[in-house]
């Protein structure tokens, strides 16, 4: 995101292409790994997708205020709204997709 940010890309657009690329990684690591799913593989991707839909729209959602409505620094504003995605997605990944 930040280095297509960096060569003009819009952080709008830079954000959701970030978020495209890391979709599938982040489904196998979280699942494997984090949380460590026994749960059916159609079930938990199903969920997964939901969760990532939602939180997405937080994070857009965050970065266009502070970008857009605060006139903050897009790089200010895109990493508030990862810190946003990622603890936003962690608690209800925790809590429903993986549960």
């Amino acid at each position: 995101m930040f280095g297509l940010t960096f060569v003009g890309v819009i952080p709008e657009i830079a954000n959701a292409i970030g978020y495209i690329l890391a979709f599938i990684n982040s489904y196998i690591l979280n699942r494997k790994f984090t949380f460590k799913s026994k749960n059916n593989h159609k079930r938990d991707f199903t969920r997964f997708l939901f969760v990532t839909i939602i939180v997405y729209f937080a994070n857009l959602l965050t970065l266009v205020i502070c970008f857009r409505t605060f006139n903050m620094n897009e790089y200010i504003s895109l990493i508030i709204a990862n810190i946003v995605y990622i603890i936003l997605g962690y608690i209800l990944h925790k809590c429903w997709t993986f549960k």
